[in-house]
């Protein structure tokens, strides 16, 4: 933290608030222990259940969260298993209600290849978030269709995934189940906004280049030849 009155800043918005179920900041970044500071990219003012359930919306040490949002759940058994950093808390607090970005940078946030989410392979982190939607599942009062969509785009990720590891058979697996949830995601009367990374001609694309990977002949090194 780099302002000594964070906290009492995002105490008095909360109070003054009650609308929002979390509030955060912005921030410098810093890449390891480099010396270098530079300016965090730009978060959106307000970020819904919908935004948030895509990408991370806030950093860590910025976040503050309106208690009786989230105490309802059980956080063993909705973030026990999901290495995934408090991502899904912020998920959650953000189901019926949204977070606000103050604007002030109050805090230096470091970029370390060392931290716990940094060191997380890629495909446990497609399984945790396929595993954390699937248990949003299981709430009333939430757009399943949506669910279905994004479990689908993660199926399909894990699918391209699969094939750049040349893992034919839980290819075939993830492709299918990606195929099942996009049915059953079809909702011709609504549509939603998708950050860049999650629309699905990026998603194919990347099925693209999974299956050029899962062709391309094996190296071999000249020790091994």
């Amino acid at each position: 933290w780099t302002d000594p009155h964070k906290l009492i800043k995002q105490v008095k918005f909360m109070e003054e608030h009650p609308e929002y179920s979390m509030c955060h900041h912005k921030c410098k970044i810093s890449k390891d222990f480099e010396s270098n500071v530079k300016i965090k990219a730009h978060f959106d003012k307000e970020t819904d259940f919908y935004n948030a359930a895509q990408i991370n919306p806030a950093f860590h040490s910025s976040v503050m969260i309106r208690r009786e949002s989230v105490d309802k759940y059980d956080m063993n058994y909705w973030i026990g298993d999901i290495f995934m950093g408090d991502w899904p808390l912020w998920v959650l607090a953000t189901l019926n209600s949204k977070a606000f970005c103050l604007d002030e940078e109050m805090g230096v946030y470091r970029d370390s290849s060392e931290g716990l989410s940094s060191n997380i392979r890629y495909d446990e982190h497609l399984r945790s978030r396929i595993k954390f939607y699937k248990r949003l599942l299981e709430l009333e009062d939430i757009d399943k269709k949506f669910l279905y969509k994004i479990i689908s785009r993660f199926y399909l990720l894990e699918a391209s995934n699969n094939l750049s590891s040349k893992e034919f058979n839980h290819f075939a697996s993830s492709l299918q189940n990606g195929i099942v949830y996009f049915f059953k995601g079809l909702n011709p009367g609504k549509k939603y906004e998708w950050v860049n990374r999650y629309k699905m001609i990026r998603i194919i694309n990347n099925l693209f280049i999974g299956a050029l990977n899962f062709i391309k002949p094996k190296r071999v090194s000249l020790k091994a030849a």
